[in-house]
């Protein structure tokens, strides 16, 4: 379903509060509460007297899944949490709301292979080449701006640790691996990308990662 930012607020809110990682929305003032109120009920979210629906629970047990969720990945604008029970809550922009949806890693991953056809391409080499310096700002203007099929950069929600790796693609034939932390790049055959993509959002690829 889709939702308002001030819509989304409440359903988190209500499911218990607290930030919603990779996501920044608007404080719902309390002369805003009452449409808040009436565009849930027009969703099907709240009865007439205000109650929770049975279908209501729905996004508000999405809603929650999300928060609590201890894995998050964001695919550009789109935010996911990997979820105990193997199925992620998918969160993303659309129009002036956002989508939620609840799917299985293999729907998600479907949905980005036709989203980014680049993704399904074989790749000339077969493992990674060597770390060089690079900020991800001088890839965005310099490596991304040439003619491509599209990009699609992929990452963990941020940890006390840092901000983690994160992988970038840009043609059927390149992909790029950054560690943000050492402001460094490697080349990654887009093969290698799709599979360590297909584990990022919960599919067991078997897949081994050097990040040597």
């Amino acid at each position: 379903m889709i939702v308002t930012d001030a819509e989304l607020a409440g359903l988190n809110r209500v499911s218990g509060g607290g930030y919603l990682p990779g996501i920044s929305l608007p404080k719902v003032e309390a002369a805003e509460a009452g449409h808040v109120m009436d565009g849930l009920r027009a969703k099907g979210v709240l009865d007439a007297d205000r109650r929770l629906t049975p279908f209501g629970m729905v996004p508000l047990a999405a809603v929650e899944q999300y928060r609590t969720a201890s894995r998050h990945v964001f695919i550009n604008r789109l935010r996911a949490s990997l979820n105990p029970d193997g199925h992620l809550t998918v969160i993303h922009p659309s129009g002036d709301g956002w989508y939620i949806a609840r799917l299985s890693p293999a729907e998600l991953l479907v949905a980005l292979l036709k989203a980014y056809p680049f993704l399904c391409s074989a790749s000339a080499e077969d493992e990674p080449g060597p770390w060089r310096p690079m900020t991800l700002h001088r890839w965005a203007t310099t490596e991304a701006t040439r003619p491509s099929e599209g990009i699609i950069m992929v990452r963990g929600a941020p940890t006390e640790s840092g901000p983690g790796p994160l992988m970038a693609g840009s043609r059927a034939d390149e992909g790029y691996v950054f560690d943000l932390s050492q402001g460094r790049v490697r080349s990654c055959p887009i093969r290698v990308m799709r599979l360590c993509l297909a584990d990022r959002i919960g599919l067991d690829t078997s897949l081994e990662v050097n990040d040597g």
